[in-house]
């Protein structure tokens, strides 16, 4: 099965109604910051889905999640939360500060190597791993399945560099070139047969 941010498979599994928005600024010296935005559907959220006390989801959602997150991890402060609960969806923004990629890497699971940050030849290059394993053959009534019920959600993936980029594997760049964006509906995510690492190299 799919791991790492197969846990949001697994989370869309048990909610099914939550877009996944998550924009990192990062510094040479590793350190920046993520902002993470959610929407989800009000009906799950009032079914109890992501009560604070018992979330459903293997990602902080409540802002007492990224409370406790930020206290069992060194070098992460949350900056701010906002929770905006309109008629049909529940939004949330959070904006945590993280020291350094150990403290990023918590922010996903605990993973130390799901982004790395290296330097050669005079570039930065920022790695992250988006899909790290798959099926051999994911089925034709689960791909039926991801693309009925997970078409219209979305993972988006945003990185802003300290300079400019100059090379990046997919996703699409900003007219100033110091910022890369790559969007994927879930059903693609959930039914892609390739793993995915991101790259983005920008000059130090």
């Amino acid at each position: 099965m799919k791991q790492l941010l197969a846990i949001t498979v697994f989370l869309f599994s048990l909610a099914g109604c939550l877009d996944v928005e998550t924009r990192i600024t990062i510094q040479n010296d590793g350190s920046g910051s993520i902002r993470m935005l959610y929407s989800a559907d009000a009906e799950l959220v009032g079914y109890g889905m992501f009560n604070e006390d018992e979330s459903e989801l293997p990602i902080p959602f409540a802002e007492r999640d990224f409370e406790r997150l930020t206290r069992e991890t060194e070098g992460l402060r949350l900056r701010s939360y906002t929770r905006t609960d309109r008629e049909k969806r529940v939004d949330v923004e959070a904006e945590l500060e993280f020291a350094d990629l150990q403290a990023l890497n918590a922010v996903y699971a605990g993973r130390r190597d799901h982004i790395r940050l290296t330097e050669a030849d005079g570039r930065m290059q920022y790695s992250q791993v988006i899909l790290d394993s798959t099926v051999d053959d994911i089925g034709d009534e689960t791909r039926a399945f991801a693309e009925e019920f997970f078409a219209d959600y979305d993972l988006v993936f945003e990185v802003h560099a300290p300079a400019r980029i100059v090379e990046h594997n997919f996703g699409e760049l900003s007219g100033d070139a110091r910022r890369v964006r790559y969007s994927s509906s879930l059903a693609d995510y959930a039914t892609s047969e390739d793993p995915m690492t991101w790259r983005v190299e920008w000059e130090r």
